[in-house]
């Protein structure tokens, strides 16, 4: 629904824009949040900075999450919600999938060619994933497709590169099945959002910045959803790419890493 609240961190806590924390540990201060995700049935993903460094990532429900996967990096968890189960890559390189409840398995995909991975995003049916990759500064966005067979292995195959005009993708959300919104980084002021077609026309539009206060730095998109950003340490919204952006609240604490369910 239209009211659908998203995650994002706030003082690495676990906020809603509903303008409230997570119930549980997750929304407590100090918790070191960075990235979350939540499912379509409710389940919960957070990766944590750990205190003797690298990250965690710990999946449940706000009251009960678990440590599953760690690494020196591990990117933003996605879920594919149909499967009860979430991704992320680890070390830049090892795509792993972690389900609700079970043992956490690798996916087959060669990403060896694209460089570190540095986002990974699942369709929200979970068919197709889009892989933000490469050097610093030069990662670039290709899209690909999640084959399961009868024996429970699962892969990435058939990765494309997706034209998005410029070198320096920096993250990626689905907008719908067949629309991406994607955050180009061109030196820090000139950060910019795009919408991108996946359908062979690969046709690509200019988000407006329209009353951001700084560059954008984040993304979170879903259908008929509200577009989100964060800015100048704050997290914006607006309802149509040629449209104005306006603050979700009033605070100014910093915002980080926003994720609508899916």
């Amino acid at each position: 629904p239209a009211s659908t609240p998203a995650l994002f961190i706030r003082n690495g806590a676990v906020w809603t824009t509903a303008d409230a924390p997570l119930p549980g540990p997750a929304g407590r201060p100090g918790y070191n949040a960075t990235t979350v995700a939540q499912s379509t049935t409710g389940s919960l993903a957070v990766v944590r900075r750990a205190s003797q460094g690298g990250f965690t990532l710990f999946v449940g429900t706000s009251s009960a999450l678990r440590p599953t996967v760690s690494g020196e990096t591990l990117t933003p968890p996605t879920w594919a919600s149909a499967d009860d189960e979430v991704w992320t890559v680890r070390n830049g390189r090892e795509v792993v999938l972690v389900p609700a409840t079970g043992a956490t398995r690798r996916v087959s995909a060669a990403l060896d060619k694209l460089g570190p991975v540095r986002s990974l995003r699942l369709s929200r049916d979970g068919s197709r994933v889009a892989v933000v990759a490469g050097s610093r500064g030069q990662e670039q966005l290709h899209l690909g497709v999640v084959i399961r067979d009868n024996s429970g292995s699962v892969r990435i195959e058939r990765l494309q590169l997706l034209d998005v005009g410029e070198a320096g993708v920096a993250d990626v959300s689905w907008l719908d099945a067949l629309t991406l919104v994607v955050l180009v980084q061109d030196g820090l002021q000139d950060n910019a959002l795009h919408t991108v077609s996946v359908d062979r026309a690969n046709t690509s539009r200019l988000v407006g910045r329209s009353q951001l206060p700084g560059p954008p730095v984040a993304v979170a998109a879903a259908s008929t959803l509200p577009l989100l950003t964060v800015a100048a340490g704050t997290l914006w919204r607006t309802l149509a790419i040629d449209d104005s952006w306006s603050p979700v609240d009033g605070r100014t604490d910093a915002a980080s890493a926003p994720a609508y369910p899916g």
